[in-house]
């Protein structure tokens, strides 16, 4: 769905901070099905990652995302979001993925954008799925992505998928992973991660 994405200003002050041993929380996801003015006018993907870099807020929100779980391994981090049934209205097109944290005790900031339009070599691409409110009941939609750390300037972010699970699937494993401690705070330091080739528990 999500082919392209990158970090934003906001995001390298806040890893930057990270690295230097604050603690960062991963806080939330939105999907948008909107198209960003500008947008249009990125013909290749540097361009869109210069573009990215500006963005504050996607263009039209249709679904709000919990912050499941970050977890860290080898310096990816996994950062995965499930849908909130509720903040859903209709049936939607994602095209705009973006990822929300905040450093321990300051505000929150939009620190990652996907989209799933781009206008490379000024062909515009639409990888959009649809999503309809119907199929979400009951259910799970999980959204995909990870993030790899090191100095500032490497972080690079990447969607790698979406599933769904039924509510009392996921109700289970969360218990599970809760008993068994596989649920990795988020807000562990990026200087904590970058130090250890291990996974946190």
């Amino acid at each position: 769905m999500f082919k392209y994405g990158g970090i934003t200003e906001k995001g390298l002050v806040l890893y930057g901070k990270a690295l230097a041993g604050k603690k960062m929380i991963y806080t939330r996801m939105e999907y948008g099905n909107g198209e960003l003015p500008g947008l249009a006018d990125c013909s290749s993907e540097d361009e869109l990652n210069a573009f990215i870099l500006s963005i504050k807020a996607v263009q039209n929100k249709v679904a709000d995302l919990t912050m499941y779980s970050a977890t860290s391994k080898n310096k990816i981090t996994t950062v995965v979001g499930n849908i909130i049934y509720e903040s859903v209205q209709a049936d939607f097109r994602p095209s705009e993925l973006a990822v929300f944290a905040k450093i321990e005790g300051e505000e929150e900031f939009l620190i990652a954008y996907f989209t799933a339009i781009t206008y490379f070599d000024g062909v515009k691409n639409d990888t959009t799925d649809y999503i309809s409110k119907e199929s979400l009941y009951g259910q799970d939609h999980r959204a995909f992505l990870n993030i790899t750390t090191g100095n500032t300037p490497c972080i690079k972010v990447e969607y790698t998928g979406a599933s769904y699970v039924t509510k009392e699937d996921f109700d289970s494993e969360v218990a599970f992973m809760q008993k068994f401690d596989f649920v990795v705070d988020s807000d562990l330091t990026l200087a904590e991660w970058a130090a250890s080739s291990g996974e946190y528990k």
